[in-house]
């Protein structure tokens, strides 16, 4: 769990209620990918979130990068 983490960017839609969103603790940044969130309604990239996500290793093109794959998150 991760605790007042603010967005780096607007959630983007990559298919069916899947989003790929850019999430900061203002130390570290990561890419996090969310199934399952579709209306949850992202009012706006000025509030924070607490997350519930497991971290992973996401390759793509011969880079390695965390991911943090969503399992819950809450807006406040």
């Amino acid at each position: 769990v991760s605790r007042d983490l603010k967005f780096k960017s607007k959630p983007r839609l990559l298919r069916a209620n899947t989003y790929k969103l850019w999430v900061t603790d203002d130390n570290i940044t990561c890419e996090a990918i969310g199934n399952g969130f579709d209306g949850f309604g992202f009012a706006g990239i000025e509030n924070s979130l607490s997350a519930v996500y497991s971290p992973s290793i996401n390759e793509w093109q011969g880079i390695s990068t965390i991911q943090l794959k969503l399992k819950d998150m809450r807006i406040s």
